[in-house]
């Protein structure tokens, strides 16, 4: 556990609505946590649509963290990467700190549609991230890419892919169910085959950001020292609290 307020890396892209990305994750965390960031992309977009991105140099990506855990992260948490060597520079400066706890929130494509990691860069982040992860947190619409399927429609449906992307990752797989049609929100929690259910009332308005929120929520509880399924039920009730 980390003496005082814990250090959060977020290594992501900045989003210029605030509404997500690094801005939100500052937001988020800032009073709790001392926050160090890593940014790989910067983007022009509004709560509607995403006008344009363009990534960071993978070099200048690679930089950045070594440079934060030079001085010290309790945790990571790491949402848009954008390009397949960007995911390749994350996996080369964070594979020798397998004891940092990282939380990773596959950021496929925005709401809008616009792409936000390339084909590449989704293979290079089963197969080399997603093994030194703590924990992976899709969405509904990001399990079905990574499982190469269609989007679970009902909650049987959700608890079988949680368990397959858990055996695809190689480690424990939080499936957000925001996306099913529901009066509640009904997330699970895969480790080790066992699932863990937390169930939540639907915010009205269906808040943006709520997904990149409860990712750097989970870093912050397991940096303070909490067990991964409390650490995901008290992230819960701070994004309940937070979006109240």
């Amino acid at each position: 556990m980390a003496a005082g307020n814990p250090v959060i890396l977020t290594i992501a892209g900045s989003d210029s609505s605030g509404g997500a990305g690094v801005q939100r994750d500052w937001q988020l965390l800032s009073g709790e946590a001392t926050v160090r960031t890593a940014i790989t992309a910067v983007s022009a977009q509004s709560d509607r649509r995403v006008i344009a991105v363009q990534c960071v140099s993978a070099t200048l990506v690679a930089q950045q963290i070594v440079t934060a855990l030079d001085d010290g992260v309790d945790a990571v948490k790491i949402g848009m990467l954008g390009q397949k060597s960007i995911v390749d520079a994350v996996v080369r400066t964070l594979s020798d700190s397998r004891a940092i706890p990282i939380v990773v929130d596959p950021i496929l494509v925005s709401s809008s549609g616009t792409r936000l990691l390339d084909e590449e860069g989704v293979r290079a982040l089963v197969r080399d991230l997603t093994p030194l992860a703590f924990l992976v947190t899709p969405n509904i619409p990001e399990a079905a890419a990574l499982l190469g399927t269609s989007m679970a429609c009902s909650r049987d449906q959700q608890e079988s892919q949680v368990r397959a992307l858990e055996r695809l990752l190689g480690c424990p797989v939080l499936l957000k169910g925001g996306h099913l049609e529901s009066k509640t929100v009904v997330d699970l929690l895969s480790r080790q085959g066992r699932v863990s259910r937390f169930e939540n009332p639907r915010k009205a308005g269906n808040p943006r950001g709520t997904g990149c929120a409860l990712s750097s929520r989970i870093a912050l509880r397991v940096a303070q020292g909490n067990r991964l399924v409390d650490a995901c039920a008290m992230a819960q009730k701070d994004i309940a609290i937070l979006w109240d």
